[in-house]
């Protein structure tokens, strides 16, 4: 079942974390565009390049860990959760 609020609160989460990203119980939370390097990053996601993005690299790193479930992101982080 999809919880906003706690969607909501991860993503805030997610945004105030030095890599963008959050994780609690299973999900984790990728923060969208957030800085001047992220903008630039936003630019690659038409062109199939959000697997060259900073946040991409980071979050795949987390997903890679294992014990994650769920992928909730925002904007730049909408993009790297489906190419995750």
């Amino acid at each position: 079942m999809f919880n906003h609020r706690r969607n909501e609160a991860g993503l805030a989460e997610a945004y105030r974390s030095p890599k963008g990203i959050h994780v609690d119980n299973g999900t984790m939370y990728v923060a969208g565009t957030r800085s001047l390097a992220d903008a630039f990053d936003d630019l690659k996601i038409p062109l199939r390049k959000t697997d060259q993005t900073r946040r991409f690299r980071d979050a795949d790193e987390v997903f890679g860990k294992g014990g994650i479930s769920k992928v909730v992101g925002h904007s730049l982080g909408g993009a790297v959760a489906l190419e995750l």
